[in-house]
């Protein structure tokens, strides 16, 4: 298998919804590709190494494609430099990631409580149990399912909450020329 990683940079233009103002930000991101192949090592041997390289441009290649969808879909938190207020579109993508983390939590949180109640289960008895189980399992989940959302709702930039996020994550954009340039 070869695996090649890429990164990559692209300029975002913005216009600020709150002053109207032009500006933009860098992003970066970087991307991983793979690639499986079968060369029996005798063949890699034969051929000089061809098919590795090959495995290895196709590897670069698949990198390279999820780069510019990475790229083309980054969105990140950065302040208007002329108010200083961020974009809902910013606001709305950083609430997404704590969703993703929140959903993912929430969906791994109750298996250490379960693996802890079938360990301290009497052997037998694990039927008279199954309900209590159920419901444990239902509270544990949505409970983290609560905090999440608090977390992600109490995610307000532009009035200085950046919990659980801290503000060193959000990035100053440039006025663009284009927009202080008179037009001719």
């Amino acid at each position: 298998m070869q695996t090649a990683t890429v990164t990559g940079y692209s300029l975002k233009h913005v216009v600020c919804e709150h002053c109207t103002a032009r500006f933009r930000y860098s992003v970066m991101r970087q991307a991983q590709g793979d690639h499986v192949g079968f060369a029996p090592p005798v063949v890699d041997l034969l051929t000089g190494g061809a098919f590795s390289k090959s495995g290895k441009a196709k590897a670069e290649a698949v990198a390279q494609g999820k780069l510019a969808t990475a790229l083309e879909r980054a969105v990140d938190l950065v302040a208007c430099p002329k108010c200083g207020k961020f974009q809902a579109h910013m606001i709305r993508a950083k609430r997404f990631k704590l969703f993703k983390i929140a959903t993912l939590i929430a969906l791994l949180s109750p298996w250490p409580t379960l693996m802890l109640t079938i360990m301290i289960l009497p052997k037998g008895r694990a039927h008279e149990f199954a309900q209590l189980l159920q419901i444990e399992l239902g509270v544990v989940a949505a409970i983290v399912a609560l905090v999440a959302l608090f977390l992600a709702f109490r995610f307000r930039p532009d009035v200085g909450r950046f919990f659980p996020f801290s503000s060193k994550h959000a990035g100053k954009g440039e006025l663009d020329e284009s927009d202080t340039k008179p037009q001719a």
